[in-house]
């Protein structure tokens, strides 16, 4: 069950850094794609049990391959796997921030049509445990995904340096 601190007054809030974080992340959404938009002025801030949680729109589409890539090189993100199902119909992408204080947060990002997206998810963590178990629970479910036919990773960063990243 979604919640949010709008909606239950008794339990989950979004914390100050997840809300310094989030505003940090979208200046620099508009720096990294600067030709290319992403809908920022309307997106919400959700809290959830472990962390923050924003759905970005982009205006109009892009192609997931090369928004990847501008996280990869402009955003210094990881990128934890790239998995292909259903003959490159469905595509999907964890990347993660290093996981400094004030700059912790992962990168969802979905294709249901051969490579366009049209929104992002990220999740916004004060805590790197949090953080590291969420990115874990997404890795085993990355060897999941590709015991399905037609499912090959595009690519994938090895478990050891994952880990080393959260020591």
């Amino acid at each position: 069950m979604e919640q949010n601190s709008q909606n239950t007054p008794s339990t989950l809030t979004v914390s100050e850094s997840a809300q310094e974080n989030f505003k940090d992340f979208l200046e620099r959404l508009d720096k990294w794609f600067p030709n290319r938009g992403f809908d920022t002025v309307n997106v919400n801030l959700i809290a959830r049990e472990k962390c923050a949680e924003a759905r970005i729109p982009i205006i109009g589409q892009l192609m997931i391959e090369p928004t990847v890539e501008v996280f990869a090189d402009r955003g210094n993100v990881n990128v934890l796997y790239a998995i292909s199902r259903e003959n490159d119909k469905n595509i999907k992408v964890i990347a993660y921030s290093m996981p400094y204080s004030d700059e912790m947060y992962v990168i969802s990002i979905e294709s249901h049509q051969y490579g366009v997206i049209e929104e992002i998810a990220v999740a916004f963590y004060d805590s790197m445990d949090e953080m590291f178990q969420d990115l874990r629970h997404d890795y085993l479910a990355g060897q999941y995904m590709l015991s399905e036919p037609n499912a090959y990773m595009l690519e994938a960063e090895d478990y050891m340096t994952f880990c080393s990243h959260f020591l």
